[in-house]
């Protein structure tokens, strides 16, 4: 037992001790420390901005792979304006296939380069209906997932869809 007790007190001020090296390591090294500038860009990396421009990005190219945000059936008439497809699921679904597209091309790729998708529904009900505008879109089976969510983006948002697809 003294053994183990002795085998334990010297873990204890081991770990101390590391800790209040490190600490001390820590406040000596940010008295003079700089802010690092940071590296520039790889030319395999690229952010896609949205056109007009919004809080956030519309996908990111890293090689030849691109990851694609959610697109819903907005259209978009300035950077914090716009409005909603009418109609329900079936012209939403158009228009998202539609700003995914666009998004794609600008990438030098297209919706016959997709390899993965995730769609988000309001109603799962609505996935045979995605499913057949989804087909007139995409040339052949893509995997994915479908997920029910409460809300997204708008509340008059029924459909999300986001993609990766590569760059041929």
């Amino acid at each position: 037992m003294l053994g183990s007790l002795q085998a334990s007190v010297a873990r204890r001020r081991l770990l101390l001790g590391g800790a209040i090296g490190g600490f001390g390591a820590l406040v000596a090294g940010t008295a003079g420390a700089q802010t690092p500038t940071p590296a520039a860009p790889s030319p395999d990396f690229e952010i896609l901005q949205y056109d007009p421009p919004r809080r956030f990005a519309a996908g990111a190219r890293v090689g030849n792979i691109i990851y694609l945000a959610g697109e819903d059936g907005k259209v978009w008439t300035s950077g914090d304006e716009w409005y909603m497809i009418p109609g329900g699921i079936i012209p939403q679904t158009e228009r998202c296939y539609e700003n995914i597209r666009a998004s794609l091309r600008h990438f030098g790729s297209d919706l016959q380069y997709i390899f993965k998708q995730t769609t988000y529904y309001i109603n799962y009900d609505d996935r045979n209906l995605n499913a057949e505008v989804r087909r007139r879109y995409l040339p052949r089976p893509v995997p994915g997932t479908a997920v029910q969510v409460a809300s997204l983006s708008d509340p008059d948002s029924l459909i999300e869809v986001d993609v990766m697809a590569v760059i041929p």
